[in-house]
């Protein structure tokens, strides 16, 4: 059995009151911490929190994921933190044979340096994404755990096609992506994260 939960460290200018609570919670740590807790003692074995965190457009850790993601991984009872928000990549780091991507920049996104709504609050990063592939396997005591991880970088060619291109594997029709410029974004995700280079 594999649970998820999910955290937001604000709800994008809403007053927390007027976000239902069966809908969204807020990062507290105490919380995050018995919710996986109770996760664990109904049965799961790999539990994954999720967490909505980190600045916008920064692909350096801020003060809440570099002091609360390794906290939150030294509970027996989680097992991988994954993080978004910031719409650019962000490193992920292993402890003890555990996990956290802190950010998985932006899938699918209207974001972009050339953008006419985003011409300067949106670096050329926030076209960079990233698929994660955390692979887990069963140990020989029985536990659930993450035995690989593999990075693969994507691309949102936001100008052309409104495509999530795969930077390893472009496609020969239908977009007129020049490749050089894929091959920088994979680099520079690949740089960023640190972990899972093929």
């Amino acid at each position: 059995c594999i649970r998820d939960s999910s955290y937001a460290y604000g709800f994008n200018g809403r007053e927390p009151g007027s976000v239902p609570v069966d809908r969204v919670a807020q990062i507290d740590e105490a919380k995050i911490l018995s919710d996986a807790a109770r996760h664990r003692a109904a049965g799961s074995e790999f539990t994954v929190v999720s967490m909505h965190w980190g600045d916008e457009f920064v692909t350096e850790l801020n003060e809440q994921q570099a002091d609360l993601g390794p906290r939150l991984l030294a509970s027996p009872d989680i097992d991988l933190v994954i993080g978004h928000h910031a719409h650019v990549p962000q490193r992920i780091d292993e402890i003890d044979g555990e996990y956290i991507a802190y950010g998985l920049a932006n899938l699918l996104s209207n974001q972009s340096s050339s953008a006419p709504e985003c011409p300067t609050a949106c670096p050329l990063e926030s076209q960079d994404g990233v698929l994660v592939d955390f692979v887990v396997d069963r140990s020989d005591d029985g536990t659930l755990g993450v035995v690989d991880v593999v990075v693969n970088p994507t691309w949102v060619d936001n100008g052309n096609t409104w495509k999530v291109i795969n930077t390893q594997s472009p496609p020969v029709l239908g977009a007129a992506v020049d490749t050089a410029v894929l091959s920088e974004s994979a680099e520079r995700t690949w740089s960023t994260m640190g972990i899972g280079r093929p």
